[in-house]
């Protein structure tokens, strides 16, 4: 069904004032949120977030924005309609089904280490590396389509993405991230973003200590359970601070929010609440990137370690490219947790920063990436 609407989409004409914006599970988070509600305010596009969640078309609209429900009537105008799909991931973020015709710009969420899409040594990886003509990459024809532009944030991010994404260097462009504007600024993160009343309460919390591991390919459970997150909160609450845990969106671990700690959703924006956060604990997330550019400390906590390696992997040696102190085991976390105070800051923050931010670590990326998307726009 797919392969015979692709013809007939491609040659509907599309209208060069209308965008279309989305991210993955039907959240709105990310940078296609937060470039979305920057060029919001620019009254020569019309820009229309597009998600498969009704709860979240109706609390964009009653924020005075533009949003739509994917499958409503004016989701799918707009989805046929607008000449730019902006997504955080994947073509699906807003509606691969009519995105043909399309310039389609992936704001990738995320720069790091690990392995991407082919590379990725887990069985999802087949239908990116399935041989041309096969079954497989026949199925799998719109989500192996190479987007039109993607989002960078350095030199070497650039040339590990041209080869995931199949595009040329050209055609990554090293802008930063919108998501982290307000963390090189030294501001706060756009109010639709957060929770107003859970962000005054950890403003007023210090230290507080952020822990945001990744996700597992082969499991929805995580390294550590609600014992070991109330233990963790128990030791940072002694010291006047609160633990703040945000599992990712494909893992679940059956955490409330108590005493002292504090449990977001797991579908919030992660980077609207990282300038918060005093030391960040991660694994292999590419939140602890985005984290260097605050210069606080960071504790990887990895006792799955050679498990995650033989998995998913990573293109980079992660134990001399990623920022901050190791920890294997849980009883070793508790005692570094002893004295938030004494945690210190990555020796190599400096070089890792300059290496996978370079230029683009300054304020400024959603209107960077606003700029050129309006330029191409003009030139059209």
């Amino acid at each position: 069904l797919r392969a015979s609407l692709r013809p007939l989409v491609r040659r509907l004409p599309r209208d060069r004032r209308l965008i279309a914006f989305g991210t993955g599970s039907n959240h709105f988070t990310d940078n296609a949120a937060y470039l979305y509600l920057h060029m919001s305010r620019d009254t020569d596009v019309r820009c229309v977030w597009i998600s498969g969640s009704r709860r979240i078309a109706a609390r964009l609209e009653g924020l005075g924005l533009d949003a739509a429900y994917r499958w409503s009537v004016d989701g799918v105008i707009t989805s046929l309609r607008a000449s730019w799909y902006v997504f955080s991931g994947y073509r699906s973020d807003i509606n691969v089904w009519l995105s043909h015709g399309a310039t389609a710009f992936t704001l990738w969420h995320g720069v790091g280490i690990k392995r991407l899409r082919a590379d990725a040594g887990v069985p999802s990886a087949a239908m990116y590396s399935a041989p041309a003509g096969s079954w497989t990459a026949r199925l799998f024809a719109d989500e192996r389509l190479p987007p039109d532009w993607v989002l960078s944030s350095s030199s070497l991010m650039s040339s590990k993405f041209a080869v995931d994404f199949g595009v040329t260097e050209a055609r990554c462009l090293e802008f930063g991230y919108p998501r982290n504007d307000h963390l090189v600024a030294g501001g706060k993160p756009p109010e639709q973003l957060v929770d107003p009343d859970v962000y005054r309460t950890l403003e007023q919390k210090r230290p507080v200590v952020g822990y945001f591991p990744t996700f597992r390919d082969n499991m929805v459970s995580l390294p550590v359970d609600d014992t070991d997150l109330s233990e963790m909160g128990k030791i940072i609450g002694e010291q006047g601070g609160v633990l703040l845990f945000k599992p990712h969106r494909y893992s679940t671990i059956p955490a409330t929010s108590r005493g002292s700690l504090v449990v977001l959703p797991s579908s919030v924006d992660l980077n609207a609440h990282l300038d918060l956060c005093d030391v960040l604990i991660t694994d292999y997330s590419s939140v602890a990137f985005d984290f260097l550019l605050l210069g606080r400390p960071v504790i990887l906590f990895r006792p799955d370690f050679e498990h995650f390696r033989s998995g998913r992997g990573f293109f980079l040696d992660p134990t001399e490219m990623m920022p901050g102190i190791l920890s294997c085991s849980k009883s070793n976390l508790f005692d570094i947790l002893r004295d938030v105070d004494a945690i210190p800051v990555p020796e190599n923050l400096e070089s890792l920063r300059d290496l996978f931010w370079g230029a683009s670590a300054q304020p400024g990326a959603s209107q960077r990436v606003a700029d050129f998307i309006l330029d191409s726009l003009q030139r059209s």
